[in-house]
């Protein structure tokens, strides 16, 4: 197991904007204790759950595709009980999911009272687009917080995280090998959304 320096700055163990450096801060920033019971949502090969495990938190991750220890799901249907977990996390993966407002529905249904979402992800700083590469969905802040709200949920902290985006996709398509895998056949539309990447944290309000 790598200590966490070596994960917090390895950079080429995680393409993700913002790394593990952006999944700790999260993490800390919704004050997440070691005890409390959190599940990473769309965790793909788990490295943000070994990297946390590392730490000590109690973390499990789920994804469609995945091998134990990991859990294979639907983000729709989590194998947990209700009011069972503290935190989910979603590192680039809830703007690709369909029927978000079913996504959001379980994950209250999930969390305790006062349990918390945090989020790494794409939004629209221009229009609303969406794209059928790796981007996905990309919204307005206004949109996504709309989103939440009508699910149960108060935002607590959103912070843009967009220095450096360029280089990250730089990278995302060296890795793919072309732009198309990242945006589809519609870059055009990468401008007029005026992609940028955001970190927020949501609370699930008292019933």
């Amino acid at each position: 197991m790598k200590n966490r320096q070596e994960f917090e700055f390895d950079e080429s163990l995680c393409l993700r904007h913002g790394g593990l450096k952006l999944t700790l801060k999260g993490v800390e920033l919704a004050g997440f204790t070691k005890k409390d019971k959190i599940l990473d949502i769309g965790c793909g090969r788990g490295l943000s759950v070994k990297f946390l495990s590392s730490l000590g938190y109690n973390i499990q991750g789920l994804d469609q595709n995945c091998d134990f220890p990991l859990i294979k799901g639907d983000a729709r249907e989590l194998p947990f009980k209700e009011n069972e977990l503290q935190g989910l996390l979603y590192e680039c993966s809830f703007s690709k999911m369909d029927q978000a407002e079913g996504v959001l529905k379980e994950a209250f249904r999930v969390l305790k009272p006062n349990g918390k979402i945090m989020i790494t992800d794409f939004y629209a700083r221009g229009v609303k687009k969406e794209f059928s590469g790796l981007l996905g969905r990309v919204e307005r802040k206004e949109e996504i917080d709309e989103l939440f709200s009508r699910a149960g949920f108060t935002l607590v902290y959103w912070q843009d995280e967009s220095e450096g985006l360029a280089q990250t996709f730089g990278q995302l398509i060296f890795y793919h090998g072309s732009a198309a895998k990242i945006v589809g056949s519609n870059r055009e539309d990468l401008k007029a959304a005026k992609a940028g990447y955001y970190q927020a944290i949501w609370e699930k309000n008292h019933a």
